[in-house]
């Protein structure tokens, strides 16, 4: 902009007819290198302009290309939660047949549940997993054990890791059942 005006001025001095032809030649000379200034910096600007324009859209893009996965992630989140929901009223059902079937001992089984609870803390019981395996230590269990299980007798352990295994039978609903 100082270029400009500067040059402005230049030519109404060349114009007004008070210089000399000396004094003239360096205003016309000091006006060419202002306009070849004023040429440069133009172009500067619009090189400059242009390569922001550039990163403008390419960071668009990225912020496109982020916005996206965010949207997975939001998506998996959501699942998550609901998986998380769904698990916390399975526990809370799992709670109360617990609680049912504490109801159901008589005192010397009750007894001996709150030995083995203190022995074995929460993990007191197994499930028996795909019909052959103890549901906490993965240990194919014997022939005879397994038997045993299927007949629902009770004090049924896992060679290996000593817990109660009860069978678990999945109904049409997703929910198990322990007799």
């Amino acid at each position: 902009d100082r270029s400009l005006e500067e040059l402005e001025c230049m030519n109404r001095e060349m114009y007004s007819g008070d210089h000399t032809p000396r004094e003239l030649t360096v205003i016309q000379n000091r006006a060419e290198s202002l306009e070849h200034n004023y040429l440069e910096i133009r172009q500067q600007v619009e090189e400059e302009n242009s390569q922001a324009s550039q990163r403008r859209d390419e960071l668009q893009d990225r912020r496109d290309q982020l916005l996206e996965k965010m949207k997975d992630y939001e998506t998996k989140v959501e699942e998550y939660i609901q998986e998380r929901n769904r698990l916390m009223e399975k526990l809370k059902l799992l709670d109360e047949q617990i609680g049912v079937f504490c109801l159901t001992l008589t005192p010397e089984e009750l007894d001996f549940f709150e030995q083995e609870q203190k022995q074995y803390g929460t993990a007191l019981f197994s499930l028996l997993k795909k019909g052959r395996f103890c549901g906490s230590c993965n240990v194919l269990l014997e022939t005879e054990v397994i038997d045993r299980v299927r007949k629902y007798e009770t004090g049924v352990r896992c060679q290996n890791c000593g817990r109660m295994i009860l069978n678990h039978s999945e109904d049409s609903n997703g929910s198990g059942t322990c007799p």
